[in-house]
């Protein structure tokens, strides 16, 4: 069971489906909730309530009405003289919400209470069925009245009540909403285009647009800007107009998923053949890096993975997001990069294990309009970078215990090169310095699977029966070994092997 925060970037992610009822009603969200819950025999609360709800269909065919799940619900306890026991959920009011309540106020007159209208999801039609409505209390447990109009979220709490049939549980989805119905529905709009840093258009991002203040003045809603960085922008007012300016959250591919934030003015005049009006977003702005990864011979290198970064800086303020790119068939890549900051370009495999680790590149570029010594060419907004050399492409292998259990070990590797076979020579070595138990083989080009899994590297798995003496302590044996590829390239093997009793190794 999970609450979700409508008022929250993150979680209106996850909003199922429309703001939009299967009446026709654009919604409001308060708040909404995503469950699956079980009996203690493992049963689905779906299946019991597609139970109650297939009898009450064939009784509302029967009498030729529609008959509400609680009305149902009602009849059927009165028929067979049993309490009816509906469910009842308490749902805490998010803080940002309260002011739907103050504007939109008592949902249905004729329950006693302030009431807010509940939702189960249909996914059949991607819209919201109107299960019933909830009663508003204050954290003491007093009923709100139907007609009060402030709603103080900094000193109290709210919480609703809701009294439903089973049928709630048809959907793992349910929605505490307000249907937007007006005589005449107050409608604001915005023509915009976003630029970034560098006057470029902000293209093909996803924009989450609500109000920027805590009155939330309009409906929130998603929108996605055109390859010219334009987007229109139809939002549903709560105050007949009143406030107009709004705050945009972007997300884009390129932003790394970090997001970034601008103001915006909404209007009453939906005027949407106006000129757009241009909306700055602190975006930056983005040039492109090219290049190649060769060996030492001047051959392509593929599935090379490239990382372009400040990895020196210790100043937050200054670090810069980092670019990733895999070379293709002819070992080419592409990085997108700031413009006019200096990135560290490395090689990923042969940089991180090498000596002096992952800081130790100075191939260096910055899109600038002027050629580095590590750039072939740079005209401001491409650079072309000089060849990254891979001289000697090593085997990255550790060993260590099967996950789960005390008679297994595993051989782990990473390979991102050619020279098959690799030949693997290790032993297990106890605390006297003496072989317990030695492995021998080799590894070939289909040993590594073409799901990368490590790092975007073909990956190997090799599982052995390590046939170590039981024990109730822990004992732990070193690996000793090396594996060689067929030029005669020998590397270190990794790992350490552990036995003991289950308790023990936890």
């Amino acid at each position: 069971m999970q609450a979700f925060n409508p008022n929250d970037l993150q979680d209106a992610q996850s909003f199922p489906g429309a703001y939009e009822d299967s009446a026709g009603n654009k919604l409001l969200s308060v708040a909404f909730d995503y469950t699956d819950i079980k009996t203690d025999s493992g049963l689905s609360l779906q299946k019991i309530a597609q139970n109650t709800q297939q009898s009450r269909l064939a009784a509302q065919k029967q009498s030729g009405k529609a008959i509400s799940p609680m009305q149902f619900a009602k009849e059927k306890s009165q028929k067979s003289g049993e309490a009816l026991e509906p469910v009842i959920i308490n749902r805490k009011i998010p803080y940002e919400s309260c002011a739907s309540l103050s504007q939109l106020g008592d949902a249905n007159i004729t329950q006693t209470g302030f009431q807010v209208p509940v939702y189960t999801y249909n996914t059949t039609n991607g819209l919201w069925d109107l299960l019933g409505y909830g009663t508003l209390f204050d954290e003491s447990g007093n009923l709100i009245a139907a007609n009060q109009k402030i709603f103080d979220c900094d000193l109290n709490t709210y919480v609703l009540e809701i009294e439903a049939t089973n049928e709630i549980f048809l959907s793992n989805w349910w929605n505490l909403d307000y249907p937007l119905i007006f005589t005449q529905p107050v409608e604001l709009c915005a023509t915009i285009t976003l630029l970034d840093e560098g006057n470029n258009p902000v293209a093909n991002s996803v924009l989450f647009v609500k109000d920027d203040d805590e009155l939330r003045s309009f409906s929130a809603e998603s929108f996605v800007t055109d390859e010219q960085g334009q987007v229109q922008i139809k939002l549903i007012s709560l105050d007949e107009g009143e406030d107009l300016t709004g705050e945009l959250s972007i997300y884009n591919a390129s932003l790394y998923s970090a997001h970034k934030t601008a103001s915006f003015t909404l209007s009453t005049s939906c005027n949407m053949n106006a000129t757009p009006v241009v909306v700055p977003v602190a975006i930056p702005e983005l040039c492109t890096a090219k290049g190649r990864v060769v060996d030492s011979a001047g051959a392509p290198l593929v599935n090379r993975y490239l990382i372009a970064g400040d990895f020196t800086s210790t100043n937050f303020e200054d670090y810069l997001y980092p670019a990733f790119a895999i070379t293709n068939s002819s070992g080419d890549y592409e990085l997108a990069l700031e413009c006019k900051q200096n990135y560290q370009v490395i090689e990923y495999f042969s940089t991180v294990f090498s000596e002096g680790g992952i800081f130790s590149t100075d191939f260096v570029t910055s899109v600038n309009a002027e050629v580095g010594a590590y750039e072939v060419s740079d005209n401001g907004k491409q650079a072309t970078l000089k060849d990254v050399v891979v001289a000697v492409t090593k085997p990255l292998v550790f060993v260590g215990n099967e996950e789960n259990s005390q008679t297994e070990i595993n051989l782990s590797s990473i390979y991102v090169g050619n020279d098959f076979p690799l030949t693997y020579n290790f032993s297990l070595v106890d605390g006297e310095k003496k072989v317990v138990s030695q492995f021998t083989g080799t590894l070939v080009a289909s040993d590594f699977t073409s799901n990368f899994v490590e790092y975007s590297f073909p990956y190997s798995l090799k599982t052995f029966e390590h046939k170590l003496p039981t024990s109730t302590e822990l004992v732990v044996y070193n690996v000793e070994g090396e594996i060689t590829d067929s030029k005669g390239n020998a590397t270190p093997i990794f790992g350490i092997v552990v036995t003991g009793d289950d308790d023990t190794l936890e």
